[in-house]
């Protein structure tokens, strides 16, 4: 297996990480992901319910690229400042011995996946041509995956707006 094949299957298991990240995170209760967030990342009330919000869709279009091959190198570059994101949150929260509601944090593992994925992403991105690309039309499945992440958003923002609602009445 050649070097760009390995980074393309890495590239590919990047985005399956990215999708699992983004299904567990929306399948959390709002409140619950809002907290984690602000627990973490010293964020504030309104950055938190931000990044709760636009993190799992966001993550969601950098899977599909990922997997897919569309719109690389940049996807591989913005996936690699995601990874080391994730990597910062979890070396600070460590540092602070801060805990999510459900108690797990991932530690040493997840912060040293996250530097490895950052790195060998960031080398995809400058290697050569990209390998094991799966569709021929980028343009067009990048207008898709787009659309896509904006339904979400969207949808996203209504089901907290609607849970707020129910909380109040």
């Amino acid at each position: 297996m050649t070097t760009l094949v390995a980074l393309a299957v890495m590239r590919i298991l990047a985005g399956i990480l990215l999708a699992l990240h983004a299904y567990r995170t929306q399948r959390k209760p709002y409140e619950s992901q809002v907290r984690d967030i602000r627990n973490l990342a010293f964020a504030g009330p309104r950055t938190s319910e931000t990044v709760a919000v636009l993190l799992p869709p966001v993550e969601l279009f950098l899977a599909g690229c990922l997997i897919l091959g569309v719109g690389l190198p940049a996807a591989n570059s913005a996936a690699a400042v995601l990874f080391i994101g994730f990597a910062v949150v979890v070396y600070s929260a460590m540092r602070r011995q801060a805990r999510t509601d459900s108690g797990r944090l991932g530690g040493l593992p997840v912060l040293i996946g996250g530097l490895v994925m950052a790195v060998v992403l960031a080398l995809g991105a400058v290697a050569g041509p990209q390998q094991l690309v799966m569709v021929q039309f980028q343009a067009e499945v990048l207008i898709v995956l787009g659309v896509v992440t904006l339904l979400n958003i969207a949808w996203q923002i209504s089901s907290r707006q609607s849970a707020t609602r129910n909380a109040m009445s």
